[in-house]
C-alpha cells in the first residue's frame, strides 16, 4: 500500500515503466482533489493496483470520504462529498 498526493503521485508516474512495481497493491491518494486525466494515467501504467480516493471536504473525517475507484467508476474528485449534509460546526 503507497499513499500519495495526487501531485507526487504525477512525479511517481514519470519513473513508472511496464513490469515494475507489481507489489503495490492498493494506492491512496488524498489532500487534493485527483483529476480524471491523473487516475486513467495511473490506472494504464499500473493496471493491478486498486485506487482509494481519499479527497473531500474537511468538514468530514477522511473515512467518511473515501470511495474505491473502479474501472466502472472513474470519476475522480470527492466521490462521496455529495451524499452528506453538512450539520455545521459541533460548539
Amino acid at each position: 500500500m503507497v499513499d500519495f498526493v495526487p501531485s507526487m503521485l504525477q512525479v511517481f508516474l514519470d519513473f513508472v515503466h511496464p513490469g515494475q512495481c507489481g507489489s503495490i497493491r492498493h494506492i491512496l491518494c488524498g489532500s487534493e482533489e485527483l483529476p480524471l486525466a491523473l487516475l486513467q494515467r495511473a490506472q494504464k501504467a499500473l493496471p493491478h493496483v486498486r485506487f482509494h480516493n481519499l479527497y473531500g471536504p474537511t468538514e468530514r473525517p477522511p473515512i467518511r470520504c473515501t470511495g474505491p475507484v473502479t474501472r466502472h467508476r472513474r470519476k475522480a474528485g470527492c466521490p462521496l462529498a455529495a451524499h452528506f449534509e453538512y450539520p455545521g460546526p459541533y460548539t
